[in-house]
């Protein structure tokens, strides 16, 4: 399967390189004015990265979202609302007090944004523009954080947060369709800060030459590795319970973009699954999925199913017919990040 994907970039290598151009091209256009980017009267902060496939941002932006709470800022969250069917030009997942659209309607990780941070807005658009605009004028939210925004340059951000997943740093060298960059690196003259996510001991030679190479043309741009740490089990109802609680049998699966991190998060609180299935990113699950892990928890004798936050909240009501838990992760507190995003809290409350 590697060596058949390593093949197919190689043949369209070729194709990348145009593409590149295409998006250096979009990028200049809205740098120059041509193409329009609009200004939101109060600060817009973007979590976004240089890669397709999952880089962690949302357990991110549901950090970026708690700071903003703790520092007494109104924040409102803004993402395209990908897979989610509500089709407005502005979608109120939550109003800052009670959750409006599920996850079929909103999407699956602006549901999780919703439940994760109860008293942030959360609000999808396809043009982010007209929801970011309703977040400032109309909700009189404090700061924006906009959701996977680094290549959406149609609304000008006050900061741009760069996200790499600690994981799959060796998939970031050619641009789609040759590789998995959407624009080549030199966009990374946008960013004003990096974030490598996913951290562990484990990874860490590979994040330090990474690192090394970001900082021999970037070295004045912040650089920060965040960790992310299990929590407890949620059930459905919202329920928790400790991660020693579970001892049982358990199969396991996922339907995100990095189904490896999922594994490694269960084997880093020691839980081997009797199985593993994993389905496409953003999966929706329907009655044929739902019987397909049925089946495979009955043959490998499982007796309690686990998956992430980002599918327990399409899954509210399915009947497996067996427990069925979350595993809650979060990011780690990290004093200088923190310490990074102080230094612009004045910009956020005194724009």
């Amino acid at each position: 399967m590697v060596k058949n994907l390593n093949l197919l970039f190689a043949i369209l290598r070729p194709i990348g390189i145009f593409y590149a151009f295409v998006m250096k091209l979009r990028a200049w256009l809205f740098d120059k004015g041509v193409l329009p980017s609009h200004t939101i009267r109060v600060p817009v902060i973007s979590a976004g990265n240089l890669t397709m496939g999952g880089s962690g941002k949302t357990p991110v932006v549901i950090y970026l979202a708690r700071y903003m709470l703790r520092q007494g800022l109104k924040p409102a969250v803004v993402s395209r609302g990908y897979g989610g069917k509500a089709s407005k030009r502005v979608n109120i997942v939550s109003d800052g007090t009670k959750i409006l659209l599920d996850s079929r309607q909103a999407g699956d990780e602006p549901r999780l944004i919703a439940e994760s941070v109860p008293n942030a807005y959360v609000l999808t658009g396809k043009k982010r523009v007209f929801p970011c605009r309703h977040a400032a004028e109309i909700f009189h939210c404090d700061v924006i954080i906009l959701d996977d925004g680094f290549q959406h340059l149609n609304v000008r951000r006050d900061m741009d947060l760069v996200l790499f997943n600690a994981a799959t740093l060796q998939n970031t060298m050619h641009v789609f369709p040759g590789g998995f960059l959407r624009e080549s690196f030199s966009a990374l003259k946008r960013a004003d800060c990096f974030l490598i996510t996913g951290y562990t001991e484990e990874l860490s030679e590979e994040i330090s030459v990474f690192h090394q190479f970001i900082n021999t043309r970037w070295q004045n741009t912040p650089f920060f590795c965040l960790e992310y740490m299990p929590q407890y089990f949620i059930d459905r109802n919202g329920d928790t319970s400790p991660l020693s609680a579970i001892n049982s049998s358990a199969l396991a699966f996922c339907g995100i973009a990095s189904p490896e991190r999922f594994h490694n998060s269960l084997k880093r609180i020691s839980i081997t699954p009797v199985g593993f299935l994993s389905f496409q990113d953003h999966k929706m699950y329907d009655e044929k999925s739902i019987q397909k892990i049925k089946n495979l928890a009955v043959q490998h004798g499982a007796e309690i199913l686990l998956t992430t936050e980002k599918d327990l909240v399409k899954l509210k009501h399915a009947d497996f017919g067996l427990p069925l838990y979350a595993l809650s992760m979060q990011v780690e507190r990290h004093p200088d990040f923190d310490a990074y995003l102080n230094k612009f809290l004045p910009v956020l409350k005194n724009r």
